[in-house]
C-alpha cells in the first residue's frame, strides 16, 4: 500500500512539473494574458484595461531600470498615452523589498506612478511568456485596442 501511495505521489509531482513548465511564449496576434498588481500609488491595477491600446514594459531586475525608463520615455514621446511598467519583485529578498519599492517610487515621476505595477508572483511564468534571456533588459509588449499583442 505504501509503495502504491509513493508511486501516485511521484506521478502527481511529475504531472505538476510538466504543467508548470508548459507556458507558451507570447506571439504577435496572441491575446494579452490578464495581469493584476498594485500600482506605486497604492491602487489596484488590472491589465488589459478594457478597450484601449497600451504599451507594457516589463522589468525583472534593477539592472533593467535604465532600459525601462528609455522605453517609457520614447513610447510616451511617440504619442502612446497609456504606457504601463510592470516591475517583478518576486525574487527580491523580503528584507530588501521595502527599500526597493521606496527607491522605485523616488525614481518614478508622480505622473507615472498609477501606471507602474508592482508584481510579487508569477515571475517564472512571465519570463517564459516573454522569452526572457537576461534580466538586464526591459521587455516590451504593444497591445492593440482588441487586447492583442
Amino acid at each position: 500500500m505504501a509503495g502504491r501511495i509513493r508511486n501516485c505521489l511521484l506521478l502527481l509531482i511529475v504531472c505538476l512539473s510538466l504543467c508548470a513548465a508548459s507556458v507558451d511564449r507570447l506571439q504577435p496576434g496572441d491575446f494579452m494574458p490578464g495581469l493584476s498588481g498594485q500600482s506605486l500609488s497604492g491602487k489596484p491595477v488590472t491589465l488589459p484595461p478594457g478597450d484601449a491600446g497600451f504599451v507594457l514594459v516589463f522589468s525583472f531586475s534593477h539592472a533593467s531600470a535604465g532600459d525601462s525608463r528609455q522605453w517609457i520615455e520614447h513610447s510616451t514621446a511617440a504619442g502612446n498615452p497609456d504606457v504601463y511598467q510592470a516591475i517583478e519583485l518576486q525574487s527580491a529578498p523580503l528584507l530588501v523589498r521595502g527599500m526597493a519599492v521606496a527607491g522605485i517610487k523616488s525614481a518614478t515621476p508622480a505622473s507615472q506612478r498609477d501606471h507602474t505595477i508592482l508584481l510579487y508572483k508569477d515571475e517564472a511564468t512571465w519570463k517564459a511568456r516573454l522569452g526572457v534571456t537576461s534580466d538586464k533588459y526591459a521587455y516590451v509588449l504593444c497591445i492593440d485596442k482588441a487586447g492583442r499583442i
